[in-house]
């Protein structure tokens, strides 16, 4: 269960199919998502959202910040560290791949949603 479908794949609150509505609500602030978030740790992260994997650009606020929230979830599960660079285009690439992006293909990173 995640607020934007541009999250789709990525760890989010809970699974649906795992655990009930209720399991997921009373447990949402043990969540990495919940925590990067509510500890205001997110901002720091950033730094690390390469542009040259989104040709086309990140257009919407919220689709900034999923970016930089995927980022944020893969490395700290995977315990990347900050100076590899290397490692850091991996999560990169991996983040643009899971938000429909791919190297090379001229693509406008948005939030599908539509807002009065």
């Amino acid at each position: 269960m995640a607020t934007c479908p541009l999250m789709g794949g990525a760890p989010g609150f809970g699974n649906l199919r795992e655990r009930s509505l209720a399991h997921i609500l009373n447990h949402m602030q043990e969540a990495p998502l919940f925590r990067l978030h509510a500890e205001k740790r997110i901002a720091g992260y950033r730094r690390f959202l390469d542009p040259a994997f989104f040709p086309g650009g990140v257009d919407h606020l919220c689709a900034v910040r999923v970016a930089v929230t995927r980022i944020a979830l893969i490395m700290q599960a995977r315990g990347v560290d900050p100076e590899d660079a290397a490692a850091v285009r991996r999560v990169n690439e991996e983040v643009a791949f899971h938000m429909g992006e791919s190297l090379g293909k001229r693509q406008t990173v948005s939030c599908s949603g539509t807002y009065p």
